[in-house]
């Protein structure tokens, strides 16, 4: 089932994945009465963990998604944006695709 990312909300088929608030990503389509519980925030370039702010889960280094703080290569950005159906090539692309398609 193909993916779609609009710069809002990850749409794949008729479901909501996740959306974007601010500097977090969160659970299903922000409605009210939804879970809407935090997955991640994105800070610059870095994608953190909600528990503990030293953990980077990952990070975008030129034209690539890297793992953690120090890791390697997973993927380039532009084939993370493919995979989301998205054209941004950005830290909420990166944050996407690691969430659901990593």
């Amino acid at each position: 089932m193909t993916a779609k990312f609009d710069g809002k909300c990850l749409t794949q088929g008729n479901k909501t994945l996740c959306h974007v608030d601010g500097k977090y990503i969160k659970s299903g389509d922000g409605s009210t009465g939804g879970l809407n519980f935090i997955m991640c925030r994105v800070e610059g370039k870095f994608i953190k963990e909600m528990e503990d702010d030293d953990t980077i889960l990952c990070r975008i280094e030129g034209k690539d998604i890297k793992e953690g703080s120090n890791g390697k290569t997973m993927i380039k950005i532009s084939d993370a944006a493919k995979a989301i159906g998205s054209k941004s090539e950005n830290a909420l692309t990166a944050a996407m695709w690691y969430l659901f398609f990593r």
